[in-house]
C-alpha cells in the first residue's frame, strides 16, 4: 500500500467519524478546531524533527485537534460528584471522543509534550492523542510511517502494532454498528457510548463490565 493509499484511508475514515459526530455528538463536533495549515505543520516538523506521515498531515489540514473543556468553562471545583449538565463536564465528556478515551491534540500541545517530562523523547514519534480528562498524562503517538503506540507519565513509548488508518477505520466501523474499535492496548475492545446530556462520545472497554455498569448507572448509553 502506498502512502497516498494510506492517507486516503485515513481521510475516508475521518469523514465517516465527523459525519457521525455531526448527527449524534454535536458538542464534540463543535469543539473541533479550524485547520492547522501547511505552514504550521512544517513548523512542528522542524521543531520536533519528525516528518508527519501523509495521513496525519491530512487530518491536521482538516482540524488542528480539539479544544479542551477549559476553553469553554472554568473547572467546577465545588461540584462533587460531577454534574453531567455542568458546562465544564459537558465539554470534558465531549473532548475525549476517540477510542481509548483520547482527545486529539492541537499542534501547539503536541510540540509541548514532545519536549516535556511526560513525553521526554520524541524520537521518530509525534504525540497525537491524549487523555485530556487526566491532564494529558497518557496518550498515543504516531511515527513517520503512520504506526501508532502509547506514551505515558514515566512509561516508555510502546508500539501497539497498528496504523493510524486502521485505528480510525475501526472507530468509524464501530460507530456504524460494525464491531468494536481498537482501544488503548491495541485490542478491538472499545465500544462507543453517548453522554447523559447526549452531546459527547466516549469509548468503554467491552471487557470491563463493571466500568460499563458504572457509566450506564450515570446515564451513559451505547451509541
Amino acid at each position: 500500500m502506498t502512502e497516498a493509499d494510506d492517507a486516503a484511508r485515513v481521510t475516508a475514515a475521518w469523514e465517516r467519524i465527523e459525519q457521525w459526530l455531526s448527527k449524534h455528538a454535536v458538542l464534540t463536533r463543535s469543539m473541533l478546531r479550524p485547520p492547522a495549515g501547511e505552514q504550521a505543520i512544517r513548523a512542528v516538523e522542524d521543531e520536533i524533527g519528525v516528518a508527519f506521515p501523509p495521513g496525519l498531515r491530512e487530518l491536521y489540514l482538516l482540524h488542528d485537534g480539539i479544544n479542551e473543556a477549559g476553553h469553554y468553562a472554568d473547572y467546577p471545583h465545588d461540584v462533587v460528584p460531577p454534574d453531567p449538565a455542568d458546562p465544564h463536564w459537558m465539554h470534558e465528556n465531549a473532548s475525549c471522543f476517540l477510542p481509548g478515551g483520547f482527545g486529539w491534540l492541537p499542534l501547539g500541545e503536541a510540540v509541548g509534550l514532545a519536549g516535556s517530562g511526560v513525553f521526554p523523547e520524541a524520537g521518530p514519534r509525534i504525540p497525537f492523542l491524549a487523555d485530556l480528562a487526566d491532564a494529558g498524562m497518557y496518550g498515543m503517538w504516531v511515527d513517520g510511517d503512520g504506526n501508532l503506540g502509547t506514551w505515558g507519565d514515566a512509561t516508555p513509548p510502546q508500539d501497539l502494532g497498528f496504523t493510524l488508518a486502521e485505528y480510525l477505520t475501526s472507530a468509524a466501523d464501530a460507530l456504524d454498528g460494525d464491531g468494536l474499535a481498537i482501544g488503548r492496548e491495541g485490542m478491538k475492545d472499545a465500544r462507543p457510548f453517548i453522554s447523559p446530556t447526549a452531546d459527547g462520545l466516549r469509548w468503554l472497554d467491552q471487557d470491563a463490565p463493571e466500568i460499563i455498569a458504572d457509566y450506564e448507572g450515570d446515564g451513559w448509553h451505547p451509541a
